[in-house]
């Protein structure tokens, strides 16, 4: 009997170091191939619109989502290189989510109140079952970089634009200014000033993760480095402006609905 163990335990433990061999790094590539074809940047809003039809029938996103799955993001050496990978693991589950549950108006359509869906299983990373809400408050915010609420999608229409290629270690600073700076360049999901009543309006993620841009000396000295030149101005002329927060529209960030005129 503790022989046929000692063979059981012994089986379990090189099946085990087969899977860590096995574990595969991002496949950047393919996700930049993917998400170049099936994302389309558009004006008037300004942001960037997901082809989820299109993934659907596509032989790649599965293979983008099994990559994923496959990688062991434990290997990963560096901070930046956390960050980027489960940035990118949050839009790609995401994206899959709305992949899975087609035909919603909603990512929050897929749960309920009981059981949101940023606390379902939305997929695997390294073998593991993970949440959105596991890799957003148990990962990345700890992770002590607010910036990453300019790159993170929640598949939404007043999320920031999504990137349309894969984030990487490399050049990742250049990669977060971008991102908020579009974003806040957008007056309907990011930022807007009416100046006849000087009023500062901005998205409701600073308002929902206010305390995560306190280390940056508030929301107001985080968004400061990222204005336009005349939005700058305007705020070292105001440099305390009643704060109000704009509508925020869960509708699909969906390339169909905006083609079908939704």
């Amino acid at each position: 009997m503790i022989s046929l163990l000692r063979c059981i335990l012994g089986l379990s433990l090189l099946l085990g170091l087969e899977s860590v061999a096995r574990a595969e790094p991002l496949d950047l590539a393919l996700l930049d191939r993917v998400l170049r074809q099936y994302t389309r940047a558009v004006r008037d809003p300004t942001a960037v619109l997901v082809d989820y039809r299109g993934l659907a029938e596509s032989e790649d996103w599965p293979r983008v989502v099994s990559n994923l799955a496959a990688t062991d993001p434990d290997v990963l050496a560096t901070r930046d290189a956390k960050l980027a990978f489960w940035i990118n693991a949050y839009n790609i589950l995401a994206i899959d989510l709305v992949v899975k549950n087609r035909p919603i108006d909603s990512i929050r359509d897929i749960g309920n109140l009981l059981r949101p869906v940023w606390k379902r299983t939305a997929g695997v990373v390294g073998g593991r079952g993970v949440s959105l809400a596991a890799i957003e408050h148990e990962t990345l915010r700890p992770m002590g970089d607010a910036r990453i609420h300019g790159a993170l999608v929640c598949a939404s229409r007043s999320c920031p634009p999504l990137r349309r290629r894969a984030w990487t270690a490399e050049d990742l600073d250049a990669q977060f200014d971008a991102a908020l700076r579009a974003w806040l360049a957008e007056p309907t999901t990011g930022l807007r000033i009416d100046r006849e009543d000087d009023v500062l309006y901005l998205s409701r993620v600073f308002d929902w993760f206010e305390d995560d841009f306190a280390p940056s000396g508030g929301v107001l000295a985080f968004i400061e480095p990222y204005l336009g030149e005349r939005e700058r101005a305007w705020l070292a002329r105001h440099p305390a402006p009643p704060i109000r927060y704009l509508r925020y529209d869960w509708r699909l960030n969906d390339l169909a609905a905006r083609e079908s005129g939704d």
